[in-house]
């Protein structure tokens, strides 16, 4: 299956078989919710089961950085990843200003 309408991916465990799957996330104001499922054994889960799985309060905390260049963008983006970050994007803004957006489980603080 193709993610299609996810901005970020993470693997998560299949609600009916307990293997890795792919849950496609989307943002929701302030936080990210779970919009497509992929198992990788083929399980057919609707996406009401994938939210009581993967509730969005379960990985989701969203942070908007702006930088000044793609370097800036960059080293926020590889600290972010050592501090656990979930996801992280990279836009490239006008002038070579970027965004970050990073996406953060709860329990980071």
């Amino acid at each position: 299956m193709a993610m299609i309408d996810s901005q970020w991916i993470t693997w998560e465990l299949c609600p009916r078989c307990g293997d890795r799957a792919a849950v496609g996330w989307r943002e929701v104001g302030r936080f990210v919710g779970p919009v497509e499922f992929d198992c990788r054994n083929g399980c057919r889960v609707n996406i009401c089961e994938v939210v009581r799985t993967c509730p969005s309060e379960r990985a989701a905390r969203i942070e908007h950085r702006h930088v000044d260049d793609a370097r800036d963008a960059s080293e926020v983006a590889c600290d972010a990843v050592r501090r656990g970050a979930v996801a992280i994007t990279i836009a490239a803004g006008f002038g070579g200003a970027a965004r970050v957006t990073i996406v953060w489980r709860p329990e980071h603080s």
